[in-house]
């Protein structure tokens, strides 16, 4: 989406777009800075064109050390965008993270299983659904 390929195409049709980084932008090895500049392309692409996003943070995934660092990053700068009437921050690390202490441990597992899909599921419907409905 960040090259402006087809994925942004495809988003660009929508009112309400999520955007949520995966584990494999960091397990590919991309700095936190190409990750961020990728986030901002998108963000600011989908805003500049009238869309509301709902952006959420990179979930955990039982990081080493050095993913950890970046993840650490990539969501430090996702938390501090802030929020407007067409942006809404999701920070589903307190979903699916297994600890304060540990929130880069995945509770649900790294890909969540069932239980952990469902909780994110529904706490995501709850913190977007009157942002959805904002602007009908």
């Amino acid at each position: 989406a960040a090259t402006g390929g087809v994925w942004l195409q495809k988003a660009l049709k929508n009112d309400i777009v999520f955007v949520c980084f995966g584990v494999n932008d960091i397990n590919r090895m991309h700095t936190a800075q190409q990750i961020i500049n990728d986030i901002d392309t998108i963000v600011n692409t989908l805003l500049c064109n009238g869309k509301k996003v709902v952006l959420q943070t990179v979930p955990p995934f039982n990081y080493d050390e050095e993913k950890q660092t970046v993840w650490n990053e990539v969501n430090s700068h996702i938390r501090k965008i802030h929020n407007n009437k067409k942006i809404m921050i999701f920070d589903n690390v307190k979903v699916l993270g297994e600890s304060s202490d540990s929130p880069y441990k995945a509770k649900y597992g790294g890909h969540p299983n069932k239980e952990g899909c469902k909780v994110w599921a529904q706490e995501l419907y709850k913190a977007t659904k009157e942002f959805v409905k904002e602007g009908k």
